[in-house]
């Protein structure tokens, strides 16, 4: 309603993958895709849905968005026609082909920043004010600590005996469906130890079960590859690969900020000369495009409305 009113040249519109394929109830008491709604309701208009993943750009993250650019322009209509997008070309893929760069790696952004660990007083850089993490509870920072690279506390074996037979978490499909394993061993086979995996003292039986959980929880990320896609809870060690790759801890709100390129824009993190919230800011990088992937799309579209014929 926004665009007809307004009739703005251009139009932009971001949103997760799966909306491609999302069925809404329009005002006719129609069942359309939201993709083929937004085209039926602005036909003076076109463009393309297109999911991006934000790594091809040069982003250190494997970020997928829907992005939709639309024009009602005479000189981007014709731009359309003959290329069928409105997006630049990629700049990297994932081996570096077809006159690419490879993809940029977690090392290549974050490598270089400051040590810290998930325990009181070496948990934030005093010079880097968002370099900082939660501080875990003795018993997770035991489990996370153990935890071998690129592996989930869920597989760690014995270090009292030694033992390294211990089944692994694995991966379950109940009726097609993936789901949490519910008989991964939590003590030894061997000496009958506690396994630094993550467990929890039942508050009804009094006894220890295995807290339910993915085998992407409690994951250590890789250094040789982009980040996963952050969300606003990468600051819990529950999250879907969020551990760091070698430090026993979760990534800082400054190393969210690099990989999300937002700290390449943002010089100040204030609302009326006040810092915002540590919550604030996670909910911020989880639920915001990288600025990087807007500005080379705007970009884009500035060089078609200048030299486009």
């Amino acid at each position: 309603e926004i665009i007809k009113e307004l009739r703005p040249q251009w139009v932009l519109l971001e949103n997760v993958p799966t909306m491609c394929n999302t069925i809404i109830r329009t005002e006719a008491n129609e069942y359309k895709r939201i993709v083929d709604y937004i085209f039926d309701e602005l036909p003076e208009y076109v463009g393309k849905a297109e999911i991006v993943n934000c790594a091809d750009y040069g982003i250190p993250q494997t970020r997928t968005r829907l992005i939709t650019v639309l024009t009602r322009t005479i000189r981007g209509r014709k731009y359309f026609e003959k290329h069928r997008t409105f997006l630049p070309k990629r700049t990297h893929s994932e081996n570096g082909t077809d006159g690419t760069e490879p993809w940029v790696t977690l090392f290549e952004a974050i490598g270089q920043m400051p040590p810290l660990a998930a325990k009181t007083g070496q948990n934030q850089n005093h010079d880097l004010p968002w370099h900082v993490v939660p501080v875990m509870k003795s018993e997770k920072y035991w489990w996370v600590e153990n935890t071998p690279a690129e592996e989930t506390a869920y597989n760690n074996q014995c270090v009292k005996c030694g033992f390294n037979g211990n089944r692994r978490h694995g991966m379950c499909f109940l009726e097609g469906r993936h789901q949490s394993r519910k008989d991964t061993p939590i003590f030894c086979d061997r000496c009958g130890a506690l396994l630094p995996r993550p467990s929890i003292v039942d508050k009804k039986t009094g006894k220890r079960r295995m807290i339910k959980g993915f085998d992407s929880a409690y994951r250590r990320m890789s250094w040789d590859s982009p980040s996963p896609t952050l969300t606003q809870n990468f600051q819990f060690e529950a999250s879907d690969k969020k551990l760091h790759p070698t430090q026993n801890r979760v990534l800082s709100i400054q190393e969210g900020l690099m990989l999300q390129t937002i700290s390449d824009y943002a010089y100040r993190l204030e609302i009326e000369g006040k810092p915002i919230r540590r919550n604030l800011c996670c909910e911020v990088i989880g639920e915001s495009v990288p600025p990087r992937l807007i500005e080379m799309i705007c970009r884009n579209i500035t060089r078609i409305i200048g030299t486009a014929k």
